[in-house]
């Protein structure tokens, strides 16, 4: 039996940065998508993370999503949702900017925490996109004969090793 392929990313990072954006590619990603970001394994070793995903896993959302994209006016829906809520968490920063933190209650401090991380889990969802398009693209070009060493420029650029 071959043994599966993992895809590698390490980075110093702790696990608040990547928490909220993480619960964003699962729960809010599948709301949209109809697919959610696969299983991942993250291991924290002082100030770094190794993040961990199968290459099967990412391969198979990257063809979900080729094929979501596929569905005519899916791609202009698409931008103009992820514009939507960009505006929607600009407006949460200004929020936060003019508020003066010192002075909200605990309460008030919570509410705006929480409206804060909701418009930003709901803003990631789009970004989690991305990736496994890539990926499932580099592998059916490659299928169509473009050869593996014109993807290297990019690899070379981006965190998949």
């Amino acid at each position: 039996m071959e043994q599966e392929k993992w895809l590698r990313w390490e980075r110093a990072s702790s696990i608040t940065p990547l928490f909220i954006p993480f619960e964003a590619g699962k729960r809010k990603m599948a709301g949209y998508f109809g697919s959610a970001w696969p299983k991942t394994v993250l291991i924290y070793t002082g100030q770094n993370v190794v993040w961990r995903n199968r290459w099967s896993d990412l391969y198979n959302l990257g063809q979900k999503l080729i094929s979501f994209f596929s569905k005519k006016g899916q791609e202009k829906k698409y931008w103009a949702d992820w514009q939507k809520e960009t505006k929607k968490l600009e407006r949460r920063f200004q929020e936060v900017e003019k508020s003066d933190l010192q002075r909200l209650s605990d309460r008030e401090l919570i509410s705006l925490f929480n409206k804060f991380v909701e418009s930003y889990k709901s803003w990631w969802k789009y970004g989690w996109a991305s990736t496994p398009i890539a990926l499932q693209a580099e592998r059916l070009l490659t299928k169509q004969g473009l050869n593996e060493k014109d993807f290297n420029y990019w690899r070379k650029r981006v965190y998949w090793a």
